[in-house]
């Protein structure tokens, strides 16, 4: 189930399109936007969203808000105390749909100090995840900051957005494609220099070539 308190339409007229597309799904697909977000400050709001997902007979194995900032609207996300008053209201709708409970947050204006807002928040989840983005090439890592219980995993999960039907999908990449797309294709990285030596035959000092040969070889003149 997905709370959308903005772009709800697109989600259901763009990206769920896409991901059909994308992975070739003709089949029901078991996914619920829903508009209407919960708020903070009217904690009778969450106990409407439960009854509005209990209405459709299902069974989520994740909820997502998006976003935090409009399910804390009437509250302080600098302040400890609303902060802790959103974990609880994760909490409690975690125990009721007994399933994983996503919030969506985003960073300040220096994103280097991650998710804007009280230190509760890092406090408060079990786990917290950071997307970084190189929009040029729509390349994405997911990165984890917080693993409650269990060691954080330093290699991030990369994907690349492609333009899929009405929207763009990400699909899983590698480190060295990501390292591609974020950094771009190095024609004279070292590993390619040693290959271009060997196939010159210039190892050891008394076969050595001159950079210009090397060059040459590295990038073959185009008359």
């Amino acid at each position: 189930v997905y709370v959308a308190a903005e772009g709800a339409r697109g989600i259901v007229r763009l990206r769920r399109p896409a991901w059909r597309i994308a992975h070739h799904i003709d089949r029901p697909l078991p996914f619920y936007a829903i508009d209407t977000m919960p708020l903070v400050a009217r904690p009778q709001d969450c106990i409407d969203l439960l009854k509005a997902i209990e209405a459709r007979k299902i069974a989520p194995k994740l909820l997502v808000l998006d976003t935090v900032a409009r399910m804390m609207a009437g509250k302080n996300e600098n302040d400890a105390q609303d902060a802790g008053e959103f974990i609880e209201a994760l909490d409690m709708l975690k125990r009721a749909l007994g399933c994983t409970v996503l919030a969506i947050h985003h960073t300040g204006k220096d994103d280097s100090r991650g998710a804007r807002g009280s230190n509760a928040f890092l406090g408060g989840v079990d786990t917290m995840l950071e997307v970084r983005a190189h929009h040029a090439t729509k390349a994405l890592a997911l990165h984890v900051r917080k693993q409650k219980d269990a060691d954080e995993c330093e290699t991030p999960w990369t994907f690349e957005g492609r333009i899929v039907g009405p929207s763009l999908v990400f699909f899983e990449t590698d480190g060295e494609t990501h390292r591609k797309l974020v950094k771009g294709d190095d024609q004279f990285n070292p590993a390619k220099v040693g290959q271009a030596l060997r196939a010159l035959q210039a190892l050891g000092v008394g076969a050595g070539v001159s950079t210009l040969v090397l060059a040459t070889h590295m990038t073959p003149m185009i008359q």
